[in-house]
This record gives structure tokens, C-alpha cells and sequence, in this order.
């Protein structure tokens, strides 16, 4: 077997890992026409540009330690199973402190524990049936030392005890804000935000259902009387790259000409990577599948070429370490492209691919062996 079939094939499996080799997608986050607001696309994301916080203002330090966010949007799309990230509040030295996000119609809050003996863990509360596409909904979650709540178009819909959003006083000041997706960019969001308000306290279950009014009345500026708002997006700016914080010369957001990752993961091993259900299988089978060729290609073509082969197990371990080293090179690459996941399955599966792919061959050149000699007799 000619060695360019072997160099033909890897150049296939690069084109299939790196496809559509777009580095720098645009951004999609569009402003509204006719009301105040932005949508997102299929890939967009709106963040601080730097820290959110610093060390003159903490954000998380609020004297009750506590915490109220206000959303007011319309998701686009019900169909996603996967998380699609809305809101997050994250850190850059670790991850995200706290999420919202979308799975099909429910809501899913998310927050950060402390590292355990299995590294960074979070905790994760769910609420059905609050996203319908094409349906406004006015999301309100406040949280204190001692619970978190979620209010739905001003009313309380569900009181999670014992579950609180805040840090200590000891964690970092340095966060910002991310909206229509998380930080490594794999959970876009898809629909429009009309605005978006956040307070150092627990709004009181009469208030939560006032300030509801005064945003579907398009009187939201209106808050910027109360005193414990911190940040205040109206998002009336209709053009522009930049969400301007009403409440604070601080904390304004940026639409970024181009999609960014603000935080690229590499080989990343995902809670669910391993669970048998329709996505992990797929996947298991395409990156298995289409490794086999790769180390049944290079073995038979160092035999075919008559290469020595004499160090049987030699040359086996080598066959391997290059699909594994071929996989690694795609894996790290694709941490950059915003539209695919650097995994750390899929090079577990691809190394494995290849090992089942030199077993074949093996099996194949002992065979061929065996019946040569038969003939031979």
C-alpha cells in the first residue's frame, strides 16, 4: 500500500476535526428595530470588556450580601436539550460564579462550590416550564445568605432553601458579566433581551412585582431611583458596540464585532461525556469509527513497504502514539474555533480507534502470513 493513501487520510480526518475552519466567526447580537433590545444568533455573546468589579467597587460585597437580577426576554428557541447559557456572572480565575440558562422550557440556576477532592464542582436548582418560543417572560431571581428565589412576570414561583448565590466576602472582587452564552462560548443562547437590572439586596416579593410593571410600561429608568441598583441596562442605544450601565459610569457591556471565547478549554471532560445516552454514543461511535482506518493504514502500509518488523511490539506502540499525537493536534486546534469543543473523550476514543484499527491489520498480516506458508507447502 503506497504511503500517500496513510498522508491522504490524515489530511481527510484534519479537514473533518477543524471544518468549517472559521477562527473569527462574526458575532451574532443585533439590535432590535423596533423596540429596545438585542437578539442572538446562533453564535453571539455580550460581556464586560474588562473585570467587572475592581477593587473600588466590589460587585459581590453588598453589606446584606446579598443579590437581586432582573431579565426581561424572550427565548427563540424551546428545542435544546443542551444548556444554553443566558446570564452568568463569572470569574476569571476560575469559572462561572453563578448561571441562568435554558434547557428546552426549563430554567436552570447553576452556582460554584468550593474544589473538592474531584476539582471544581457545582450545584444546580430546576424549574420547568418557564421558556415558551415567542413569549416574553419577565425573570426575576433574588438571593441571600440563607435562599434564592425565582419570580416569574413579578409573581414568586419557587423558594430554593438553603441555597444561596453568594460567595464570601473573602472571593475575589475581579468578575463580569456574560450574556447569550457561557465564557468558553459551547452553550449559545438564542432569543432577545430587552434589559436587564442587578441589586446588592433581596428585592421584597412587592417590589419584584412593581418593578415588573414599570419594565413592561417602558418606564425602567424609573429605578434608577432606588438605591440599592447597581447596574441598569435599558438597552436603548438601537446601534452601536457598546450596552451602556445607566445606574454607573462602571460595568458597561461590549458586543464584539467578532465571536470570543474568554475562556478557551482544552481537552475538557464534560460531567456527562461518558453517559450512555444518544449524543455521547454518536459521538463515541464517529470518533471510534473514524480512527480505525488511520491505525490499520499506517501498519499495513509500513508491512506492505517492507519496513522491519522485527520490533512487532515496537512499532505497534508507535502506530498508536501518532493517532493519539494526530488527535491531540485537532483537539488543541479546535479550542480556538468557536464553533467546536477541544475533548478530552474524543482523544481517549480516537487513541482507542486507532489501537482496534492495528489489531486488524494485525489480525490481516497474520493471516496473509498463514496463508502464504500453507501455499507455499
Amino acid at each position: 500500500m503506497k504511503p500517500y493513501i496513510c498522508l491522504l487520510y490524515i489530511l481527510i480526518i484534519l479537514f473533518w476535526g477543524l471544518r468549517p475552519f472559521n477562527f473569527r466567526p462574526v458575532n451574532g447580537v443585533e439590535w432590535l428595530d423596533n423596540e429596545n433590545g438585542i437578539s442572538f444568533q446562533d453564535l453571539g455573546i455580550v460581556c464586560c470588556p474588562s473585570g467587572f468589579s475592581n477593587s473600588h467597587q466590589p460587585f459581590l460585597s453588598g453589606k446584606n450580601e446579598s443579590i437581586s437580577i432582573e431579565l426581561w426576554l424572550k427565548a427563540g428557541s424551546n428545542d435544546r436539550r443542551a444548556f444554553s447559557n443566558i446570564f452568568c456572572l463569572y470569574d476569571d480565575n476560575q469559572s462561572e460564579i453563578f448561571s441562568f440558562s435554558q434547557a428546552r422550557s426549563s430554567l436552570n440556576i447553576s452556582k460554584y462550590q468550593k474544589p473538592g477532592k474531584k476539582g471544581l464542582s457545582y450545584s444546580w436548582r430546576w424549574l420547568g416550564k418557564v421558556f415558551f418560543k415567542g413569549q416574553k417572560r419577565f425573570l426575576t431571581i433574588t438571593s441571600d445568605k440563607r435562599s434564592t428565589t425565582v419570580y416569574l412576570d413579578g409573581r414568586k414561583v419557587v423558594t430554593y432553601r438553603n441555597y444561596s448565590l453568594m460567595l464570601s466576602k473573602k472571593h475575589p472582587s475581579a468578575s463580569r458579566i456574560v450574556i447569550g452564552n457561557n465564557p468558553s462560548g459551547t452553550q449559545p443562547w438564542t432569543g432577545e433581551i430587552y434589559g436587564l437590572a442587578i441589586y446588592n439586596r433581596a428585592l421584597a416579593p412587592e417590589r419584584v412585582n412593581a418593578n415588573f410593571e414599570k419594565w413592561r410600561n417602558e418606564s425602567a429608568l424609573s429605578l434608577l431611583e432606588e438605591k440599592d441598583i447597581i447596574a441598569l441596562y435599558p438597552m436603548n442605544e438601537k446601534s452601536g458596540q457598546l450596552i451602556h450601565n445607566a445606574a454607573s459610569n462602571h460595568y458597561h457591556l461590549s458586543i464584539p464585532d467578532k465571536f470570543k471565547i474568554l475562556k478557551k478549554s482544552y481537552l475538557k471532560l464534560s460531567g456527562n461525556a461518558l453517559e450512555l445516552n444518544g449524543s455521547s454514543l454518536r459521538d463515541m461511535r464517529i470518533n471510534i469509527l473514524g480512527f480505525i482506518p488511520l491505525g490499520y493504514l499506517l501498519i499495513v502500509t509500513i508491512y506492505t513497504n517492507k519496513f522491519s518488523w522485527s520490533s512487532s511490539w515496537r512499532l505497534i506502540f508507535l502506530v498508536i502514539f501518532g493517532g493519539t499525537v494526530v488527535s491531540l493536534f485537532i483537539e488543541i486546534l479546535q479550542a480556538y474555533l468557536p464553533t467546536r469543543n477541544s475533548s478530552l473523550s474524543d482523544l481517549i476514543f480516537n487513541t482507542f480507534g486507532t489501537a482496534l484499527g492495528v489489531t486488524l491489520a494485525w489480525v490481516y498480516i497474520k493471516t496473509k502470513k498463514s496463508c502464504l506458508k500453507d501455499t507455499a507447502i
